[in-house]
């Protein structure tokens, strides 16, 4: 099946915009950052708030679906690349065939609302020491309108 070497997933934490740096280039088949397209859309209504890991019934079928009916698409680019994606893109590493190593920076984003605390967060099984995005204590229930809390602030 498509993508049956990659490990297509989503992360799970509270997350709205991501990003990926590629620090070093990156060449076909060098673990370059692979995304689903057009996943976000699939996966957007299967859960049920806007940020927060919140898988509805039916998510794991709906991964699957996306996982081998979808093409994977590997970003690959010279050093000081940067890829923006959707939190609720399907994404994986990329392919790695080669004897370099992939150096990438990541970061997730979100909207500035409360959160948990670390110790409200860790009994849930969804803490990442290594990240802090935490999880939002009110998160937004999804709507048909996956953009409606999105805007971009200048100055």
């Amino acid at each position: 099946p498509r993508g049956s070497m990659l490990g297509p997933h989503m992360d799970q934490v509270s997350q709205q915009l991501n990003v990926c740096a590629y620090l070093d280039d990156v060449q076909p088949r060098n673990g370059g950052f692979t995304v689903w397209p057009g996943s976000h859309r699939a996966m957007w209504d299967a859960h049920r708030t806007e940020a927060n890991w919140s898988p509805a019934k039916g998510f794991g079928r709906r991964l699957r679906e996306i996982s081998t009916t979808i093409e994977p698409f590997e970003l690959v680019g010279p050093a000081g690349s940067v890829i923006f994606w959707h939190g609720r893109t399907v994404h994986s590493a990329g392919i790695h065939l080669g004897q370099d190593v992939r150096w990438a920076l990541f970061a997730d984003y979100a909207q500035d609302l409360p959160v948990l605390s670390d110790d409200e967060h860790r009994p849930l099984g969804q803490y990442e020491w290594f990240k802090d995005t935490r999880l939002f204590r009110d998160d937004y229930r999804v709507t048909a309108d996956m953009w409606r809390h999105w805007q971009l602030r200048t100055g």
